[in-house]
């Protein structure tokens, strides 16, 4: 069985710039931006905390939902972390066990 694609939401330390991207590697991924080698605006705002994401089990619905993110306010997603991710919590730091969508 193939691994489901990932949308994820990523922040800097401040919380007021954000990142939406879609993978089906999700530690691969924020590894590369976490390294400042996977995007310009990553790697220039410091967006490497993984703080929201979720399983799509097909590419057309995980783009629809990375271009829903990318389209909303920096309030709504906000809000959107703070329902799932109240206290904030990179999630990569979390044991694995935790890190289901």
């Amino acid at each position: 069985m193939q691994q489901p694609y990932i949308t994820y939401l990523l922040t800097n330390l401040q919380h007021d710039a954000f990142y939406a991207g879609t993978t089906r590697d999700l530690e691969f991924a924020v590894a590369t931006h976490k390294q400042g080698i996977a995007d310009m605006f990553t790697r220039t705002h410091a967006v490497a905390e993984l703080v929201w994401f979720r399983e799509d089990h097909d590419l057309i619905s995980a783009l629809e939902n990375k271009a829903r993110l990318s389209e909303m306010t920096t309030d709504r997603k906000i809000a959107l972390v703070e329902v799932e991710n109240p206290d904030w919590q990179n999630l990569m730091t979390l044991p694995e066990a935790k890190l289901s969508a």
